[in-house]
């Protein structure tokens, strides 16, 4: 590789660990707090969703990671727990969402639904996973063969 696309490759890597730190461990983390947290006046479901929250948010993490790492399996383990973990995040955030505007939870000072406030929390954490899905899928898919093989066929 260049040393451009080198330094291109160690940005992108330090902006999605960033980027992932912020949306997909802190907020999914934070939300799965705050309703364990309250589990004594929420009742076993949200309780059990705040617990998928933080669990969806440590995979998500571990996947990012783990992506752009040199060996393949790391690469294709990141995928597998992006994935995983930005399902389950999703799942729990419409099931969130969902009670929240069946029982008309809205803000204290403002009119707006607390289930907007929540996915505009939580649903930004696809530009890292995205972000980090692609560069362990060019991982994966990339060459690993150095200059030297090539002077074998020669």
């Amino acid at each position: 590789m260049r040393k451009s696309t080198v330094k291109a490759v160690h940005l992108l890597k330090a902006a999605i660990l960033l980027l992932s730190a912020v949306y997909c461990l802190f907020m999914p983390v934070m939300t799965g707090l705050g309703l364990l947290y309250n589990r004594a006046s929420y009742g076993k479901f949200l309780t059990l969703t705040g617990v998928y929250f933080i669990v969806s948010a440590l995979l998500m993490t571990a996947g990012t990671v783990m992506c752009g790492s040199r060996k393949k399996a790391k690469n294709v383990l990141s995928v597998i727990f992006l994935v995983l973990g930005f399902i389950i995040c999703m799942v729990m955030l419409h099931n969130l969402c969902h009670y929240a505007d069946i029982r008309g939870w809205s803000g204290k000072f403002e009119i707006e639904r607390i289930s907007s406030m929540y996915k505009r929390r939580i649903i930004p954490c696809v530009i890292p996973v995205t972000a980090a899905v692609i560069l362990s899928a060019v991982r994966i898919g990339g060459r690993n063969e150095k200059p030297e093989d090539y002077t074998s066929i020669l």
